[in-house]
């Protein structure tokens, strides 16, 4: 999450491209230990064993050994490791961003050093360079690529990441919500209420199916703040599922039916004096245990570095107190991130923790424990890092808290207020824009999107221009309705308590109801009105002598 930051967040030039590729047999390229031997093939002699000269998949050195090739070779070229992000490097003179996951790498920096770094890569490993993603003026070759199942995007304003919408599908469609009412909020509080099987046991097969989707949508969220709660609640059940769990997973697939996508926008910026961390809880959420939330978000600048919530290890007596363990969560994230920030060029980078919280203020810029005596001793570091000025805490207020997403159940209103004050987007509108135009001319046609894809946002954008032409139609026959002038058809009393029926007569061509030995006219509903009646023009039924019902009054 850091790397993906670092590479998005850099201010100026706009020159900087992301350069995506990976290592065919990445493990072969390692060497192995020499401790580890295998059976030769039953076409030869096999009263010997082959020790291994190169890690092999499925050995539990091979990833080890791996990450010790591709450190070494980088270290030798100039760059060096940032220290407590395995992968991550960084190069001075060529000022080059590298992260490694596996045999995964991502890049940023400009054409020229990226070129030295392409030489390098082919040279050391057997590599696979993808199109560079960036402006074309500056080297760029594609507009859009992918790594990791995510999206990369570049446009005028800067770049965007998305997670790969195909894991909102499957949830989608493994739980049968594919023409389910959607959810406006990921998760509810009324969420099964009043039903009484809710703590009964999955059998297996349900079991198996819910662990499956359930660890599909904790991947999913990595990539999707709004819906971290609501994974923290879901996957509290994974060893015992019950049927409360499998409901509030399907309440999330109706979620995500409504919203498959969000996205991350790092627009280009100035470079930012201060990286800000907001900070919230919500005391004994969890009604079982009564142990409280924790949720922080790592603000760079206008861009969304990270976000993350977790259950607190300890019950807090108290809601300040639940507010200071977020604190110090915050702050152990903020710290680590703002070293790094500064190892890769950003110097002198203040760190500002920001709290909608007095209490938990006050306990943090203070000394000792105070009147809460009960607090654990390492928790108090924080007070250190005060005092020491490594950073500073500060108000935030809870209406424009981006934490606020991952401490509780929130409405669907709320979310959307949170969502519109952060650098994310969701919705199928927006889905269908970024198809549009992310088309990319240099991409190799295996990343191109799929076919699959396009068809779900042209289906997706002909279900909206629909339902706001049926939007609009109402909205014609509403204003039409209410500018029509009315008749008034109220009686004016009259001497005696009586009231005059003249006037009450309405135009001649207006219908009236007769039965066939009847001698008066009636309204539609007049009980008086016989079995089968039939219709004839008020001045047409006058003709014949039909006088009015003095009880419907027509």
């Amino acid at each position: 999450m850091t790397a993906r930051g670092r590479m998005d967040t850099w201010p100026l030039p706009r020159g900087r491209l992301a350069r995506p590729g990976d290592v065919s047999v990445a493990f072969f390229h390692a060497v192995a230990t020499g401790k580890i031997a295998v059976v030769p093939p039953k076409d030869l002699d096999q009263s010997k064993l082959w020790y291994l000269l190169k890690a092999m998949n499925g050995t539990r050195e091979a990833s080890r050994q791996w990450s010790k090739r591709v450190c070494e070779v980088m270290t030798e070229a100039g760059f060096w490791e940032v220290p407590g992000i395995p992968g991550l490097f960084y190069h001075d003179e060529w000022c080059v961003t590298l992260s490694c996951h596996g045999d995964d790498f991502i890049a940023e920096g400009e054409s020229d050093d990226l070129d030295r770094l392409d030489a390098l890569m082919m040279q050391s490993f057997e590599s696979k360079i993808l199109p560079r993603i960036g402006p074309e003026e500056f080297g760029g070759q594609t507009t859009h690529g992918d790594h990791l199942h995510r999206i990369i995007r570049w446009s005028e304003r800067g770049f965007t990441w998305e997670a790969d919408p195909k894991y909102s599908r499957q949830i989608v469609e493994e739980l049968g919500l594919t023409d389910a009412k959607s959810a406006d909020a990921p998760c509810s509080t009324e969420c099964g209420k009043g039903r009484r099987d809710l703590e009964d046991p999955l059998d297996a097969e349900a079991a198996a199916k819910f662990r499956r989707l359930a660890g599909t949508a904790l991947y999913l969220s990595q990539d999707r703040p709004t819906i971290q709660y609501a994974l923290s609640e879901i996957t509290s059940g994974m060893a015992k599922p019950t049927v409360e769990h499998e409901l509030k997973l399907k309440h999330l697939g109706r979620y995500l039916l409504k919203y498959p996508k969000e996205v991350w926008h790092y627009e280009y910026q100035e470079q930012p004096e201060e990286a800000v961390v907001l900070t919230d809880s919500d005391w004994g959420a969890c009604k079982r245990t009564r142990k409280s939330m924790s949720s922080y978000a790592e603000r760079f600048g206008k861009h969304l570095i990270d976000a993350s919530c977790a259950k607190q290890s300890v019950i807090a007596l108290s809601s300040g107190e639940a507010e200071f363990y977020a604190l110090v969560r915050g702050a152990a994230a903020g710290l680590l991130t703002a070293q790094i920030w500064e190892r890769i060029g950003f110097k002198g980078l203040k760190l500002t923790l920001r709290t909608d919280s007095s209490a938990a203020k006050g306990i943090a810029t203070r000394k000792g424990s105070g009147k809460v005596k009960h607090l654990s001793m390492k928790e108090l570091w924080i007070q250190d890092c005060v005092q020491r000025k490594q950073l500073t805490v500060q108000k935030e207020p809870t209406k424009s808290n981006w934490a606020d997403l991952g401490t509780k159940a929130l409405s669907g209103s709320r979310v959307t207020e949170l969502v519109k004050g952060m650098p994310l987007t969701r919705g199928l509108v927006m889905a269908c824009l970024f198809a549009s135009f992310g088309v990319a001319t240099g991409q190799p046609k295996e990343r191109q999107l799929e076919t699959e894809d396009v068809s779900f946002f042209i289906y997706m954008l002909i279900i909206h221009i629909l339902a706001i032409q049926t939007i609009w139609r109402w909205i014609k026959f509403a204003f039409v309705w209410w500018t029509t002038p009315r008749v008034s058809t109220k009686p004016a009393p009259t001497a005696g308590g009586r009231v005059d029926r003249r006037g009450l007569e309405a135009n001649a061509g207006s219908p009236v109801y007769v039965t066939r030995k009847g001698k008066k006219f009636h309204r539609r509903h007049c009980r008086h009105l016989g079995q089968n009646p039939y219709t004839l023009q008020r001045a047409e039924a006058t003709q014949r002598s039909f006088g009015p019902c003095t009880d419907c009054n027509p």
